[in-house]
């Protein structure tokens, strides 16, 4: 059974609850997380499609993810948004875990961070890198993106444990899109919007001066 996670746009299937127990307990405080340069190219590339290939991966296939792919979004992310990838604690030439997020057009959204992707290695999943790389990204954004209000993100229905995290972390569940996903196995799944909003936003101490909640 395959449901979506970790942090939009990537799926999980049961079978990861057995990876927390079957994989080496790593020190995470010891790996480096860093924003990558376009020399990480193929590094992240080979990362997505190790994931792609397993049954409850991220939602592309492998063929999907070409390098016009990955060249696209770390340039959109380089440019607008936020991206950080982590190096394997042993081998210089993997890639073990990748966040990337950008600003939403037209201009009417780009107060948004959205298309924010997660990919984790299967070695290395269930140990809190996908945890950590989302709080990151939030920090950043409350203490360096005072123009973003928004951070969105997406998960499958059935996927409880993401939820209940994206619950403490502090995102807003925003409705229910029933029939969007079709997962690998060929099921109709539905999506759950899901959304963060940034404390630090500038707008919001503008319009409390009129009295309004800005985010309600």
């Amino acid at each position: 059974m395959s449901s979506i996670c970790v942090f939009c746009k990537t799926y999980y299937c049961d079978f990861l609850s057995k990876i927390a127990t079957t994989n080496p307990t790593i020190d995470i405080t010891m790996l480096k997380f860093r924003s990558p340069t376009l020399d990480d190219l193929d590094k992240v590339r080979q990362l997505y499609r190790k994931v792609a290939r397993l049954s409850g991966g991220i939602a592309r296939r492998e063929k999907e993810i070409t390098t016009t792919y990955v060249r696209k979004f770390m340039k959109g992310a380089a440019a607008s948004g936020f991206h950080l990838v982590v190096d394997h604690p042993h081998d210089g030439e993997r890639i073990v875990g990748d966040l990337h997020c950008q600003t939403l057009s037209p201009k009417a959204f780009s107060h948004v961070l959205g298309a924010l992707t997660i990919a984790i290695d299967p070695d290395f999943q269930g140990q809190g890198i996908g945890k950590m790389l989302l709080q990151k990204l939030l920090n950043f954004v409350e203490q360096k993106r005072p123009d973003i209000l928004r951070v969105e993100l997406y998960t499958n229905e059935s996927n409880h444990h993401a939820l209940a995290l994206y619950d403490k972390m502090g995102f807003n569940r925003e409705g229910k899109m029933i029939g969007k996903i079709r997962t690998h196995d060929g099921n109709i799944t539905s999506d759950i919007p899901l959304a963060w909003f940034n404390p630090n936003f500038y707008l919001r101490r503008i319009n409390n001066n009129f009295g309004t909640n800005f985010i309600g």
